[in-house]
């Protein structure tokens, strides 16, 4: 590496060690006009369920319901959300409370998916998004599997750099000194800076880098480390994140998503409190112990890929539960490797 490279990756680095942390995402939002019920009903005429009434979420006792956003079938109730967002709207009443809006797939309408399964707030404090494409969330890859990762590049801002790391961990940050506080979990880095970005078959530009361009991780002093050399990682649960600078500053930047290489941890079934259900690498946001059986969280059906059911919006989830505001998937998680599960609703 040149020595005019190995400025540039340290200025990169240093960046992602020093700059502020927490923003929050737009997050999720509005429902169709018809409501939020998942399956499209209203309540009308004879027999019809009476609803909670409510101003804010917080007034919803049932813990799968959210309270009806103004300008909706089901304004001012409490009913269980569709599970489908706006990224562009606010969370409340769409979405729940510590969900965010996962536009990786969008709907043909332009709205996303409601999901725990990434940390909710973008990774940097600024206002310009970085959209992932893969690995996506619900994405398993083998062991064996060279693989890409990809995004939609930044437009409009000459000169820009594009940082890309992965974590073992969820990117976090001290408010106060703007740090990094766990970039010993960051095991892979890559940015346009890197010398070397379009040798071989396989390019890797601003939207798209192979995982052997990638370098071991970043050093204490900032500085990226040893190359790849390879087209696969270890097993395991990771996170990666992209974000650019320009003139020194953070300009846009990504979440941080998920993705499980080799199969996803096996975990037990039974449980007295959520921690015995969370695993190393798992994100606390998607599992809890409910009726002292395991369960995955969910805020809509994206978050039940990976067990292969759907997000049972409708098994009302009692306050007197003690657990997080959200629904289940219809699987018990299950100590079998794959965490195939124990269906209790079968795929619709």
């Amino acid at each position: 590496m040149t020595p005019l490279s190995r400025s540039s990756l340290r200025l990169v680095a240093s960046l992602a060690l020093s700059l502020a942390a927490s923003g929050a995402l737009h997050a999720c939002a509005s429902n169709e006009a018809t409501g939020l019920s998942p399956d499209g009903a209203q309540d009308s005429g004879l027999g019809a369920p009476t609803r909670q009434s409510c101003v804010r979420t917080a007034d919803c006792d049932a813990r799968n319901e959210v309270c009806g956003r103004p300008g909706t079938a089901f304004a001012g109730q409490c009913v269980p959300p569709s599970g489908r967002c706006d990224p562009e709207a606010p969370i409340e009443g769409q979405c729940y409370p510590d969900a965010r809006c996962d536009v990786s797939l969008r709907e043909p309408d332009g709205r996303g998916s409601c999901s725990f399964q990434s940390p909710a707030r973008a990774v940097f404090p600024v206002e310009a998004r970085i959209a992932l494409e893969a690995p996506r969330s619900d994405t398993e890859l083998l062991a064996s599997s060279g693989f890409s990762f990809q995004w939609q590049p930044l437009r409009g801002v000459a000169g820009a750099v594009t940082v890309v790391m992965a974590s073992r961990q969820p990117p976090t940050f001290d408010p106060v000194s703007g740090r990094i506080t766990n970039a010993s979990a960051v095991v892979w880095a890559w940015s346009t800076a890197e010398p070397g970005n379009t040798a071989g078959d396989n390019r890797a530009v601003d939207g798209t880098v192979p995982v052997r361009f990638g370098r071991r991780g970043i050093s204490r002093d900032g500085t990226f480390g040893a190359p790849w050399g390879r087209d696969t990682m270890d097993p395991g649960q990771y996170w990666w994140f992209v974000y650019a600078i320009s003139q020194g500053e953070v300009v846009a930047t990504s979440v941080a998503q998920g993705f499980v290489v080799a199969g996803a941890p096996s975990r037990p079934v039974s449980c007295t409190q959520s921690s015995q259900c969370v695993g190393p690498g798992d994100l606390p946001e998607l599992f809890e112990c409910y009726q002292s059986q395991c369960r995955r969280r969910c805020a809509s059906d994206l978050d039940c890929r990976a067990a292969g059911t759907r997000c049972r919006f409708d098994d009302t989830v009692v306050s007197t539960a003690g657990v997080r505001r959200g629904a289940f998937c219809g699987t018990v998680v299950n100590p079998m490797p794959g965490d195939g599960g124990v269906s209790t609703d079968a795929p619709r």
